[in-house]
């Protein structure tokens, strides 16, 4: 089976995905072996970027990279965007690192065609933005946490980052995303707690609240 760059970024955007549906902190695990797997097949290490076929491809006679969005964006443009979730979602600066270096290798063709590379600027877009970081603490099954859910789901806003931390189960949440450990609940209920540009807001206990606040925030 020829595997696609494309393919496996998707495939991990997609599991970062189901993790903001059950919050089962595997999906982000999962996903993250993906780009693992990106980085072994794919990586071109002279400059950072992805190849669009594995290197174990049979007899390529020509081994190109993955650069312009078309109807389905580039492998490294999804490379982008995935490696920016997990990095927000883990604190890990190795996503960092290549997030930038894809964003600055198709800086200068990007100008020169943004049409081509339509996929490229919105996750440059979304790495350029203020980061907004929203920590749910509580039981998943707990009726306030579900109300919370509903009001975060019912606003678009893309550069925000989840996370719901179940203090009875979080273990592997705390090891995967450390800054996880810092949040804890705040009284009988769950609690919610809202970080813009790494200024962090009183933490919140009232969903009707929470939507409020979550609401200054669309453009």
């Amino acid at each position: 089976m020829r595997v696609r760059t494309w393919c496996l970024a998707t495939l991990a955007l997609a599991l970062l995905d189901l993790y903001e549906t059950d919050f089962d902190p595997t999906w982000i695990t999962a996903a993250q072996r993906l780009v693992a797997l990106l980085d072994k097949n794919f990586l071109a290490p002279e400059d950072g970027l992805y190849f669009y076929v594995s290197q174990d491809q049979e007899s390529p006679l020509i081994r190109s990279k993955s650069i312009f969005d078309q109807t389905i964006p580039s492998g490294n443009s999804l490379a982008a965007r995935v490696c920016f979730r997990l990095h927000r979602l883990t604190g890990e600066d190795r996503y960092r690192q290549r997030v930038q270096t894809i964003l600055r290798a198709f800086q200068g063709r990007a100008r020169e065609n943004p049409f081509g590379f339509s996929h490229l600027w919105t996750a440059t877009v979304l790495y350029l933005m203020p980061p907004l970081d929203l920590t749910l603490v509580g039981d998943p099954r707990d009726p306030g946490i579900k109300e919370m859910l509903s009001a975060v789901y019912r606003q678009f806003l893309p550069e925000r980052r989840l996370l719901l931390k179940n203090p009875a189960d979080c273990a592997l949440l705390e090891e995967i995303s450390p800054p996880a450990r810092t949040y804890e609940p705040l009284g009988e209920g769950p609690t919610a707690y809202l970080c813009h540009d790494f200024t962090c807001r009183p933490a919140l206990k009232d969903p009707a609240e929470l939507a409020a606040k979550l609401e200054q925030f669309k453009r």
